[in-house]
């Protein structure tokens, strides 16, 4: 299915079609707005049990360590870097951020509000390519989207919390699906939706924690340039991406990252960690 650069919307006439059964709202968004006011406005990479960038939990004081689907993407490219960033506060160099992704990424949430309650339930690129429609609820979406709010899990004996920010949201006969999208230079290979496993596990895994029926299962949606038409129109190919995901598998991923963090001792770096290797590549020549 192709797209243009300028997404068309969908009919501004809302065409309701039967309700969605959702977890008891007003206590999941009474959760939000206590967090809220609780947890300070700052990134959820950077909290350390030694106190560099660590949060209050707003109650009794102890501090605790926060955890997101992009720090345990780090753990798992290298422990070491994960133990430096989030114990010592010592971070990898970063180059200059792209903010394109980020645009794309606002514009195609605004795209699939607009069909968000119609009848078809979902934009034209991808129905009969997904299960079930768009969660129709946009108020609870947007609490899930949002740094303040977000999707979360605490574990008291680890004293760690998990946050994930979804995308978008599916619902099918009462089950909820995480659907999340991908803005790439290329058409995805067969082997490059695996990066993105952990993501959509840990997104199953939140909902069932936050009182949500789930499925087993996550979209990935790509969306990859074909080329640009006049009045800087670009044309896009859109390719839904059905994973399996496993909420244990999430929670292993989850308990073992904490784990580390309670180590005083820095963990061997990944064999194939460039930033590991040029660090103890230049010690040798500074020594």
């Amino acid at each position: 299915m192709v797209a243009t650069g300028k997404l068309p919307f969908g009919d501004s006439k809302k065409r309701h079609s039967e309700p969605q059964h959702h977890p008891p709202k007003a206590e999941v968004l009474g959760r939000l707005r206590e967090e809220s006011h609780t947890l300070p406005k700052a990134r959820d990479e950077i909290a350390t049990p030694r106190g560099r960038g660590a949060r209050n939990d707003g109650s009794d004081g102890r501090r605790y360590i926060q955890l997101s689907a992009s720090t345990l993407s780090l753990y798992k490219e290298c422990p070491r870097c994960f133990w430096l960033q989030l114990k010592a506060g010592v971070h990898r160099p970063k180059g200059i951020f792209p903010s394109l992704p980020g645009g794309m990424d606002g514009v195609i949430k605004t795209y699939f509000d607009q069909f968000r309650g119609t009848k078809e339930g979902l934009p034209p690129e991808i129905r009969g390519k997904v299960e079930g429609k768009l969660l129709e609820d946009q108020e609870l979406l947007n609490g899930w989207r949002v740094r303040t709010g977000g999707l979360r899990y605490f574990d008291k004996k680890l004293n760690t919390k998990l946050m994930g920010l979804l995308d978008d949201c599916l619902v099918d006969r009462g089950a909820y699906i995480p659907l999340d999208y991908k803005t790439r230079g290329y058409a995805p290979k067969e082997d490059s939706s695996s990066f993105y496993q952990h993501q959509l596990d840990i997104y199953e895994w939140l909902l069932q924690e936050n009182g949500c029926k789930t499925k087993g299962v996550g979209f990935l949606v790509y969306y990859h340039p074909l080329g640009v038409r006049k009045d800087g129109i670009v044309q896009f190919e859109v390719t839904p991406k059905r994973m399996e995901t496993s909420p244990q598998r999430a929670r292993k991923l989850f308990e073992d990252a904490a784990k580390l963090l309670q180590s005083e001792k820095a963990p061997k770096a990944h064999s194939t960690c460039t930033f590991c290797s040029w660090g103890e590549h230049q010690h040798e020549f500074m020594q």
